[in-house]
């Protein structure tokens, strides 16, 4: 019986069969490559790096309609069966092609640059016409179509090399002779002996500054042939690291001595750690491995620098290049085969790691909306975690200043297996401002009050804004026009520095016009909505002389003094969250909170009360005034918080879930249908809702049709729906017709959607 392996590309596909590469001196198919391991195989009109994920046994001619792979790169594993098993579960759960995750979640080694070589075998002449027998040909010499029948035909033998990164570095020719004796010559003699010491050098300059002699003197030498120049491979870069920063003396060490817990809550992000600790420490003891994700790049070198200090630690995330990575999982692996006990700490790019001997996984701010993946699967990364945790029969610690409902629920439902911590923080200084019972804005009377202390005492002040620009939009007083995208229906965001409109969506620009095209009138005013540069204008009018800095996705000012503890005062969004925090605040500020109530989502509670929470890593060692203003002072979230008490919030917010049927206590898939015509957007949207009512689903299942909360984006009109159930096998059921669909709009699906009005994007 015949073999075949089945083969991951990163495209947008299931797994494909192929046979083995053939060996022409066996005159048999080679081995079978382990699952995981790099193939090359033959794709379309050229050649694709894929992943074996399987083996399957064929029957009869079923091989003869196969095609053969070229090459194996790999002797063992690149990623384990464990992993490969994420992948499919996770493409299973997202009802997304296994390839397309393939291809978000793997950080390297699918991209190699390769050479592509083929030969005639000797005895076939048909194939001598155009491929030589007595030589290897590059592949791309011979037309697609003869290079597709000769292979069918068995005429070639092909081969693959990876091209590694090359560089031209200086080497010694001759060894220094009787012609560079004498005063003259010294400075070459001198060079070449540097040269003889060092092996090679990466350029003439760097021989100069070796051997402390003048530049002309290399050049000499390289003119007279004692010294040449040649291409060898590049050496691996040295892996992402950071330099170790000890834990400071004020973070909590309540639960140093405990082990005992499965989450953990409250306190900062360094109080966290700190009890997360021992924990960490126990697993490297019995040379066991430890992945740490986090949802952003900026929080990998700081929880990195912070575990650097007291166990072995390895980082992966964006930031780092390619061959940085390789290097990283090549470090990896032989950390696996010597069993040391290590930690590795990355984005969801570290998903994938060559952990063989991983003793438990932990994911810090684990509500993060940051990890939810924005295309492809759009899998929250947590959830991804879990099925990792699952797949290696681990334990998953989950940390973060505030628990999830969903974790709530679980540990709830599993007490006797799962245990909470908390960290008790630190009583905040807390004023909320009604702005129903002030005229001053953007800011209050209050606010401004503060700021003068600031100002006169020479502190530090972040203001925090819910926009950059200066203004939501700009309106029309005579006929209240308001200037629109063109491709989008969102007002126009209004940024005063340039006089110029912007849409935060496509991108979009024009110049702010001088009247209105409605009504042909001069009244143009920006809207109540005060963004960035707007608070950055009334706070410099107020103190002329303070040093006034605006930190956003449009302008990130130098906040180099304010790090070295000169005063100032920082407008910024929620950006400067992820910045180290400066060394002297006093006043942390929030000019509109009520931005954060009207989101029409059932998340919107839980991840305002969130950012409330880690407004106190903006000042994580003191105890700075926090200051919000607000139309809605009573809203139950600022409530809460003023309260202090995260617990009654949390059994609240699930009670709420529970009554109206929100996860956790049910599954949930939003699909989007999107069309350039609206009515072909509004129509597919209709077909597809009868065909999940013939699917089965029942009137409290189906939400919708109905056009998305922004109808027309970067120029496309959207519909959505959303299923909800009790079971995810019965949602998996419900939704065959969505994945299935084809039609004249595009269908996107996205389980478990985080935030409910977003555009569904690629």
């Amino acid at each position: 019986m015949q073999v075949a392996i089945r083969v991951l590309l990163p495209l947008p596909l299931p797994p494909f069969d192929y046979l083995t590469p053939f060996s022409k001196d066996t005159q048999e198919a080679n081995a079978l490559p382990k699952v995981g391991s790099r193939v090359v195989v033959p794709w379309q009109q050229g050649i694709r790096l894929g992943l074996v994920v399987g083996h399957k046994d064929i029957r009869g001619g079923e091989g003869l309609t196969l095609r053969e792979a070229i090459a194996v790169l790999d002797s063992d594993s690149f990623i384990s069966a464990n992993s490969i098993n994420l992948i499919e579960t996770i493409a299973d759960y997202t009802c997304t092609p296994a390839g397309v995750v393939l291809n978000q979640l793997i950080p390297v080694g699918l991209q190699l640059e390769l050479k592509h070589e083929v030969k005639a075998i000797a005895e076939n002449s048909e194939a001598n016409s155009s491929i030589p027998s007595d030589r290897w040909t590059m592949a791309e010499k011979v037309s697609t179509k003869d290079l597709e029948f000769f292979r069918q035909q068995g005429l070639i033998e092909e081969r693959i090399t990876e091209l590694k990164p090359q560089t031209q570095v200086m080497v010694p020719l001759k060894a220094v002779d009787k012609s560079l004796e004498g005063k003259a010559q010294i400075n070459q003699r001198l060079a070449l002996e540097a040269l003889h010491k060092a092996g090679f050098v990466a350029s003439g300059s760097e021989l100069s500054r070796l051997a402390n002699v003048p530049e002309s003197s290399v050049r000499t030498l390289v003119k007279k042939n004692y010294a040449g120049y040649e291409q060898r491979d590049a050496e691996p870069p040295p892996l992402l690291t950071f330099p170790p920063i000890d834990f400071p003396k004020t973070a909590s060490d309540g639960l140093a001595s405990s082990k005992n817990f499965d989450n953990i809550s409250g306190g900062n992000r360094v109080d966290r750690l700190v009890a997360l600790l021992p924990k960490i420490k126990a697993y490297l003891e019995v040379k066991k491995q430890v992945l740490i994700l986090v949802p952003e790049s900026i929080f990998v070198e700081e929880t990195a620098s912070y575990l650097a200090s007291q166990v072995p630690t390895f980082s992966i995330s964006g930031e780092a290049k390619d061959r940085q990575r390789l290097a990283l999982f090549e470090e990896l692996e032989l950390a696996s085969v010597q069993k040391q006990g290590c930690v590795l700490v990355g984005t969801y790019l570290a998903l994938l790691a060559p952990l063989k001997n991983l003793g438990m996984i932990v994911v810090l701010e684990h509500g993060s909306g940051s990890y939810k993946l924005q295309a492809g699967s759009r899998i929250f990364i947590p959830k991804a975690a879990e099925f990792l945790a699952n797949i290696s029969k681990v334990p998953l610690v989950l940390s973060d200043a505030l628990d999830t409902p969903e974790m709530l629920h679980r540990s709830i439902e599993k007490a006797s297996q799962e245990k909470r911590s908390f960290i008790a923080s630190n009583k905040q200084r807390l004023h909320i401002v009604d702005l129903n019972t002030t005229k001053d804005w953007p800011l209050s009377a209050d606010l401004i009050r503060v700021l003068k202390q600031i100002d006169e005492r020479n502190r530090q002040a972040i203001i925090l804004s819910p926009r950059r620009g200066f203004s939501a939009a700009i309106r029309c007083i005579n006929c209240m026009w308001m200037a629109e995208c063109p491709n989008c229906d969102l007002s126009l965001r209004y940024h005063r520095k340039n006089y110029e409109l912007r849409c935060h969506q496509c991108g979009h620009k024009e110049t702010t016009p001088d009247m209105c095209p409605s009504c042909g009138q001069t009244g143009l005013n920006p809207t109540r909505a005060a963004g960035t540069q707007w608070i950055v204008d009334a706070i410099r009018k107020l103190f002329p002389e303070q040093n006034i800095l605006r930190f956003d996705n449009d302008q990130k000012d130098d906040l180099s003094p304010l790090y070295a503890g000169e005063s100032g005062i920082l407008v910024a969004t929620t950006a400067i969250m992820r910045q180290p925090p400066l060394p002297n605040i006093s006043l942390i500020a929030h000019t509109l909170l009520d931005t954060h109530f009207e989101l029409g989502d059932f998340r919107a509670s839980e991840s305002l009360y969130r950012l409330l929470l880690n407004l106190a890593e903006l000042a994580p060692d003191k105890r700075p005034l926090v200051l919000l203003q607000s139309f809605q002072p009573e809203h139950p979230v600022l409530q809460s918080f003023q309260e202090e008490d995260s617990e009654v919030f949390l059994d609240n917010l699930l009670a709420r879930r529970k009554l109206f049927g929100y996860p956790p206590f049910s599954s949930m898939a939003k699909v989007q249908l999107t069309a350039r015509n609206e009515a072909a957007a509004k129509q597919a949207s209709s077909w597809l809702a009868n065909a999940l009512i013939t699917q089965g689903a029942e009137d409290a299942e189906l939400l919708g049709p109905t056009p998305a909360p922004v109808l027309r984006l970067k120029g496309q009109y959207s519909y959505q729906l959303f299923i909800k159930t009790t079971d995810f096998d019965r949602l998996k059921h419900l939704l065959q017709p969505a994945i299935h669909f084809r039609g004249a709009a595009r269908v996107r699906i996205d389980i478990d959607p985080r935030e409910m009005l977003s555009f569904l994007d690629e």
